[in-house]
């Protein structure tokens, strides 16, 4: 296959970063339901996750040692989920 001349990537990679940006503005103009407001971990990941419709706060774990996946809604002490305040 014979190599992309660096006269001709630069345009193209120009392109890309442009239609990048415009789809980054057109998810941001979307309201997300879910937004993801924690995250720790490269192989084992654990991930706060917020529906902002209803507030309520998930935990995502994964690991990819075991190809596990798994999510569940984050309680107080008392058993209660737990809510963030939408604006």
């Amino acid at each position: 296959m014979p190599a992309i001349p660096d006269r001709d990537i630069l345009p193209l990679t120009n392109r890309i970063k442009n239609r990048i940006r415009k789809e980054r503005k057109h998810i941001a103009k979307q309201k997300e339901r879910f937004v993801e407001v924690y995250s720790q971990g490269l192989t084992n990941v654990e991930k706060i996750i917020v529906d902002t419709q209803t507030g309520v706060n998930y935990l995502l774990a994964a690991s990819t040692l075991t190809a596990g996946c798994g999510m569940s809604v984050l309680v107080d002490a008392d058993g209660k989920p737990i809510v963030t305040p939408m604006d």
